[in-house]
């Protein structure tokens, strides 16, 4: 994820051509000047177990209102309407196994920092086809099922809602997430970290992971977009249902929609042809007749990347432009892209950040939010290997060099332990890519890409956590790594 206001600002600070971007083109909600707060000790980089999982906590200790306990997830069936007065109304289906015998279960839904009459209002909850009791308070929807579930049945939850809740603000960083509408009535999910409740009820947590269908009705000549592929497209009298498939696990805050009646889906049959990747962009009209020249360079940045990562691990891409955003974000198979970075500079490095996110985060998803910097530091990582795949070895070890001294004059703090109220602080960006620098410069390139496809290929589709990825780079290197991962992870200062 990268905020446009950073990279709008930061375009006039380019040293070295096009491809050189600043320190504030990959900080989200933090003032480049400022520091994150300092540890008092170095962790481990082996995290300890999990707190016990409770009704309504997965155990996360960022975010402990996040995600709950006993069962999984294995499917999301999402069924939305959009109705001639602008609401959005739902009907989610939960498909899920129980991990322990139950009485009572919870779903994330609502928000507690949205108006009153912008809750969403629960109308019905059935468990397995029968009515359910149900309990709605906050971001907490608890169900009592008509019989008690026993741990390692299957079961099912439909829940009728009404409406879809606008954005509100995130506990994580301050802004919003939810349901977004930009200035030109497009509307568009925003969920990174802790949007997904706002618009399905959920167990709103990266650890677990479901296979999803979005089925969106809307007006005859408006389109809905969301992740996967479209696979079913339904005209009826003055409406259409669009139903977008992804079959491969995903986590909640990856989901997305697009709904516009100003918008246009255009393949890249090029891309496809070249990669074998539905590469598909969801663009503004006035956009669609004239692409940005970035999107198409797409299939080579999937070369480049799939060559250094190993295989993409979707069957499709592309990027959906929309305004009132103010930044980027890589939902699973469809980035969101501010319309204002269309004629930004930097636009190819923001497009390699979020592509290179498909496998750092949306394929391999951390387990822990205090992980992030095993997205954000491996895709900022991206943008330098970019741009050595552009300039060579010498605009690469420049680049370095300047990113280095912005991270010193700016204070940035140590990307393994963010603060859980500013997650996405800059140290978790440019000292999470540096830290993969150091060891690219430690183990030599021939191991420390083995290390990153054997990491990429092992936890396909699952979750990670950064004592995952050390052990993968100790295995592979033959070395102990310690000192290179606490250092550069967990040091206030700077290394070197």
């Amino acid at each position: 994820m990268i905020v446009l206001a950073s990279v709008v600002a930061a375009c006039t600070g380019s040293t070295s051509g096009p491809t050189t971007t600043t320190e504030a083109t990959t900080t989200i909600a933090q003032p480049p000047t400022t520091a994150s707060p300092p540890t008092t000790a170095s962790p481990p980089t082996t995290r300890p177990a999990s707190p016990d999982e409770t009704l309504t906590s997965i155990g996360d200790p960022f975010y402990p209102a996040l995600g709950n306990g006993g069962y999984d997830v294995t499917r999301y069936d999402i069924e939305l309407t959009l109705l001639d007065d602008g609401t959005i109304v739902g009907f989610t289906t939960v498909t899920a196994v129980a991990t322990a015998d139950l009485d009572r279960f919870s779903l994330d839904f609502g928000s507690t920092s949205a108006t009153p009459d912008d809750q969403p209002t629960v109308d019905a909850v059935r468990v397995d086809g029968v009515d359910a009791g149900w309990d709605h308070d906050g971001e907490e929807l608890v169900v009592t099922p008509p019989a008690a579930l026993t741990a390692g049945a299957s079961f099912v939850t439909e829940v009728e809602y009404s409406p879809v809740a606008s954005a509100a603000e995130s506990r994580a960083l301050p802004v919003a997430v939810g349901w977004y509408e930009g200035p030109s009535g497009v509307r568009y999910v925003v969920a990174e970290p802790d949007g997904a409740h706002r618009w399905f009820p959920s167990n709103d947590h990266p650890s677990d992971k479901a296979t999803f269908s979005i089925s969106v009705t809307v007006p005859a000549g408006t389109i809905a977009a969301a992740n996967g592929s479209l696979v079913d497209q339904i005209d009826d009298i003055g409406t259409t249902t669009f139903v977008w498939e992804e079959d491969d696990p995903m986590a909640t805050y990856l989901a997305t929609v697009v709904v516009s009646d100003r918008y246009a889906v255009v393949r890249d049959e090029a891309a496809w042809a070249a990669t074998g990747i539905d590469v598909r962009h969801i663009l503004p009209d006035d956009m669609a007749d004239d692409p940005p020249i970035a999107l198409d360079r797409t299939a080579e940045m999937i070369g480049v990347l799939s060559d250094l990562f190993g295989p993409y691990p979707f069957d499709e891409y592309g990027v959906a432009f929309v305004d009132g955003f103010g930044a980027a974000l890589e939902n699973q198979t469809l980035s969101l892209f501010d319309t204002e970075l269309a004629d930004a500079p930097i636009l190819e490095l923001v497009l390699i950040h979020e592509l290179a996110h498909q496998w750092f985060g949306d394929s391999l998803t951390p387990r822990w939010w205090e992980d992030i910097w095993l997205n954000e530091g491996f895709a900022t990582f991206a943008e330098l290997l970019w741009i050595e795949h552009e300039g060579g070895e010498t605009a690469y070890r420049d680049e370095i060099r300047r990113r280095i001294g912005q991270a010193r004059s700016s204070g940035l703090g140590p990307p393994g332990s963010p603060s859980p109220s500013n997650l996405f602080a800059g140290g978790v960006y440019q000292r999470g890519a540096l830290t993969l620098v150091a060891l690219r410069d430690e183990v030599g390139d021939d191991v420390f890409f083995e290390i990153l496809r054997a990491y990429t290929a092992r936890y396909a589709y699952g979750n990670v956590t950064t004592a995952d990825f050390v052990a993968v780079a100790e295995e592979l290197s033959d070395r102990d790594l310690s000192v290179l991962f606490d250092t550069w992870l967990y040091d206030d200062q700077i290394p070197g």
